[in-house]
């Protein structure tokens, strides 16, 4: 039998057809397959969850939840699920695999293994009093009892749903909901922000490609000044309208709907463009062009891009990144902005916390909502599956790159 080793998020299909299989076989209900495998492949990106598997196929799973706890100097972990297929019990593989996490958790200095069991499961208590888990107090001998309650926070706040008036198909359906539609973050835009450090007060803000606009908005808040934000997305542009009208910056946003290569502005009339993820569309040099265009003297120019870290990424990256052909690196960006005149003042990659926090934890989120209602797309669904897959296993070839520029004075 193999040793267990330690799952990634490249396990999340077989594992959430094994977790599947443990609710099946106890009669308990289960989301899917399809459901559970974009949320373990978000988990299992993270720090706070553990998979332990054994098996080749695999045959045993131990799901284990790490959180901080006010008692404890370390950590202290809560054993989610162990399963055993059937045919490979007796074997000794769950305890090869409990072992290995018990071993994993000392090593991260975990003081606390809490395991939950019900009362009539008499084989699992078994197995785990043999392995030093323990129903009863340390100190008063006390059986200790593991209390529930389910909660209805849907209730309270409703799954987001498409904008109004917006097509009806699985694509939009997915973009529409996400806090925003590219990778990103507040404290991302505000250290880009700190390298403009000649703006004038209130300054007037182009932002080109804005989506739904959560940077737009962190730029009115974090500048103070006017924000014109351009998309041809006509959904996109009402969903920033009414999430400006509820953070209260209506009179600091135009939100208007053009195409970003030709919006209508007049020359000279930005202390500052801005574009997250969107120059790709209308090309880099093309987009360089209308910023020089838009700007005052000496104005400035913030973007983020998509470039390649390594010079042979995996031929699955590359189809991955079809619609950009022109994709460089963050060298050939710099290139670029020096052949059209601008000053670089700063550049730096954005982490992974920037794909996740908004963009791949509530879009895997938005997937696996989608995948219950039986007229979703399935193929786009699974393209947009596929794309996180590709983030998690290759993210040592691609990023995104923010560049922070000047025109001249």
């Amino acid at each position: 039998m193999p040793p267990p080793r330690l799952a990634s998020a490249a396990d999340a299909a077989d594992l959430a057809v094994l977790l599947h299989d443990f609710n099946t076989e106890f009669d308990v209900p289960s989301p899917g397959p399809e459901v559970l495998a974009p949320r373990l492949r978000i988990l299992l990106s993270g720090e706070d969850t553990i998979a332990v598997v054994a098996g080749d196929p695999v045959a045993a799973v131990a799901l284990v939840t790490v959180r901080p706890n006010v008692w404890n100097d370390g950590p202290v972990a809560l054993l989610d699920e162990m399963y055993v297929v059937p045919d490979r019990r007796g074997e000794g593989i769950g305890a090869a695999v409990l072992t290995m996490v018990v071993e994993l958790l000392e090593q991260r200095g975990v003081e606390l293994l809490e395991v939950n069991v019900d009362e009539g499961d008499v084989d699992a208590l078994r197995f785990y009093e043999r392995h030093g888990v323990t129903s009863l107090d340390p100190d008063t001998g006390e059986r200790a009892f593991y209390l529930s309650r389910e909660l209805n926070p849907d209730e309270l706040a409703p799954a987001p749903a498409p904008a109004e008036g917006s097509a009806p198909d699985s694509f939009v359906g997915v973009f529409e909901s996400l806090p925003r539609q590219g990778p990103g973050g507040k404290h991302h835009t505000a250290r880009a922000l700190a390298s403009c450090t000649e703006l004038p007060p209130g300054p007037d803000v182009v932002d080109l490609g804005c989506g739904a606009g959560a940077q737009t908005m962190d730029l009115a808040e974090l500048t103070g000044g006017h924000v014109v934000a351009v998309d041809l997305h006509a959904p996109f542009v009402a969903i920033l309208e009414r999430r400006a009208a509820a953070r209260g910056l209506s009179s600091q946003i135009d939100a208007v709907t053009a195409d970003m290569s030709d919006p209508g502005l007049p020359d000279a009339s930005a202390d500052l463009v801005w574009s997250e993820g969107a120059f790709y569309n209308i090309g880099m040099d093309a987009a360089f062009r209308l910023s020089r265009r838009l700007l005052r003297p000496g104005g400035y120019l913030a973007f983020t891009d998509a470039v390649w870290r390594r010079e042979d990424p995996p031929r699955s990256v590359r189809d991955a990144f079809a619609d950009y052909p022109s994709m460089g690196t963050a060298d050939d960006v710099l290139t670029l902005l020096d052949l059209q005149g601008f000053e670089v003042l700063d550049h730096f990659p954005l982490p992974r916390d920037a794909w996740w926090d908004e963009f791949y934890v509530p879009m895997a989120r938005r997937v696996a909502e989608l995948r219950l209602d039986p007229g979703s797309d399935r193929q786009v669904l699974d393209e947009f599956d596929a794309e996180i897959d590709v983030f998690v296993q290759h993210s040592d070839s691609f990023g995104y790159e923010f560049f922070v520029a000047r025109s001249p004075a």
